[in-house]
């Protein structure tokens, strides 16, 4: 019954993170318990899967669009970095992004301004540019964050400095390594396989 239930609180987060009414997937899951009546706490990772079957029931064909052309727009983006060893990552990069999903890129530059420039000469429209950190790394590693606007997909950019790029980062929802996509990948991947997923088995 437990285990019922705790897929239960995993399909109401979906629900909610799908429907835009939660963007932290801490915060859908502790308003799914609320309203399900329950204390059982799914992992993120059975959020992001109930979230990949909902998407796929509500969007249908729809999806397959949307997630071609997020990943080509993030194409056109990383090739304008191309000189700070872009990465596709987050949802696109592991196939089970929302229509309303942003398009994550990590960069490795000292210059965070010459980013701004490189997207700017594109096209895209650099909506803000902020510094932030975690707290909870030792050492605390910091990063600046560009947002920008380009062919109607919002960007969201992390500019680390050139000394992480070796650095291998665990995933917060399913636990594995983020490998993302170099432009090279990406390149491949639109052409073989544009609607492949990247999840843990």
């Amino acid at each position: 019954m437990a285990r019922n239930r705790r897929a239960d609180v995993a399909w109401e987060a979906a629900k909610l993170i799908y429907e835009g009414v939660a963007t932290e997937y801490i915060a859908a899951k502790r308003k799914a318990c609320e309203l399900l009546g329950v204390d059982i706490m799914p992992s993120n990772k059975e959020v992001a899967l109930a979230l990949d079957e909902l998407i796929e029931i509500k969007d249908g064909e729809k999806r397959k669009k949307y997630m071609i052309k997020k990943r080509k727009v993030a194409l056109n983006v990383m090739r304008s970095l191309s000189a700070f060893s872009p990465r596709l990552i987050g949802s696109v990069w592991r196939g089970i992004c929302r229509e309303q999903s942003d398009i994550d890129i990590v960069v490795f530059s000292d210059n965070p301004d010459l980013v701004v420039k490189k997207l700017s000469r594109v096209g895209a429209k650099v909506l803000t540019v902020e510094v932030k950190g975690n707290p909870f790394k030792e050492p605390e590693r910091k990063y600046v964050r560009i947002t920008a606007s380009y062919m109607d997909e919002v960007i969201d950019i992390k500019v680390k400095p050139p000394a992480e790029e070796k650095l291998q980062e665990t995933c917060e929802i399913f636990g594995d390594l983020v490998t993302g996509l170099s432009i090279t990948e990406l390149e491949n991947l639109l052409r073989k396989d544009p609607l492949k997923k990247f999840l843990p088995r």
